[in-house]
């Protein structure tokens, strides 16, 4: 096995798409181009007919040098070309672009990962319906926890519909992507994904308002909005790692900007609101008492407080004041008599 070494072409998302073994004692080299009398032929037209000679050294090492091409030898991630290229035997492998084609060259037999169980998306399907029913049935308790009068549990079946058909469209998205660039639709994963997500972002819009009341942080019920967007975008960087595990760094940047992009209005109106129109920071369901963690405000300082807040109240009123049009009176509204 000294005299062996393996040359694999990386297709998408860095997975193996075709190996090439190939004897290369010491001394000897094999080519690599788009020729035909080529040892190993890439069916590129970026790659010349003879791109690069390929020879093992007397310490083991492999040399890899171009032939002349138009192209030239590059290595990923950089735009500068190279004349050559050398792989050290404790290196494990070396990888190199000819043309528009990824390859990868190991001195001897690479070691593998052990084989994954035909089985393991199957055990997925349980786990993923669990998740999605748990979704569906956190949204029904918290409905039923906000409503203040009889709650009817028929009026939910619409909305409840309508959620689960959402869930399925957008797994049905993911998978479909799945399927064209990976060969597989890992439904059930997808569906797993979607579905956590979907519980998280429920749990959060509970979970914020219970601590903006026990903590009296008014200001967090204002961060309301950016749950959906920050939960949407942890689901699309776990359904694209799905999808292809490489280029995580680039995936996560590109969703990130998504997601700031979404994001960007509802900021400029929550950092700058328009004259008059200010959000109001207030938790719209008051829960029981004894989650409370703040201390009370004394009665006195309340009191203070108000009479330090009437100024800045009359000043937005006179503001506001500019803003909205006076009604008109009613005798503008009759038309004149005949």
């Amino acid at each position: 096995m000294d005299d062996v070494i393996f040359i694999e072409e990386i297709g998408r998302y860095g997975r193996g798409s075709q190996r090439h073994r190939l004897d290369l004692p010491v001394g000897a080299s094999v080519q690599i181009g788009r020729a035909f009398d080529c040892d190993v032929i890439l069916d590129d037209p970026h790659v010349a007919a003879s791109h690069v000679l390929v020879s093992r050294q007397e310490d083991g090492s492999l040399s890899v040098v171009d032939q002349g091409s138009v192209n030239r030898l590059r290595i990923p991630h950089q735009r500068a070309t190279v004349d050559s290229l050398h792989i050290s035997p404790g290196s494990g492998f070396g990888e190199f672009l000819l043309g528009r084609t990824r390859l990868k060259i190991y001195p001897g037999a690479p070691e593998l990962a052990g084989e994954l169980p035909l089985a393991g998306q199957r055990g997925l399907w349980p786990v993923a319906l669990v998740a999605a029913v748990a979704a569906l049935g956190l949204m029904l308790m918290f409905e039923w926890l906000k409503a203040s009068s009889e709650f009817r549990w028929t009026a939910q079946l619409g909305e409840s519909t309508f959620l689960v058909l959402l869930l399925l469209f957008w797994t049905g998205l993911w998978a479909g992507a799945c399927r064209l660039f990976r060969g597989q639709a890992l439904f059930a994963m997808h569906l797993l994904i979607a579905a956590s997500a979907l519980a998280a972002s429920l749990l959060l819009h509970w979970l914020l308002p219970l601590l903006a009341y026990s903590l009296s942080l008014s200001w967090l019920t204002a961060m309301e909005f950016a749950i959906v967007w920050l939960t949407i975008g942890a689901a699309a960087i776990l359904h694209l790692r799905v999808i292809g595990p490489s280029h995580g760094r680039l995936q996560a940047a590109i969703v990130v900007l998504l997601v700031a992009l979404g994001m960007s209005p509802e900021i400029v109106r929550t950092v700058w609101p328009e004259p008059g129109f200010e959000r109001s920071h207030y938790v719209r369901v008051l829960q029981p008492p004894a989650v409370r963690i703040a201390s009370a405000q004394p009665v006195d300082q309340f009191l203070a407080d108000l009479d330090t807040l009437r100024p800045r109240l009359e000043a937005a009123r006179d503001e506001l004041d500019r803003f909205v049009p006076e009604a008109p009176d009613a005798d503008d509204l009759v038309d004149p008599p005949d």
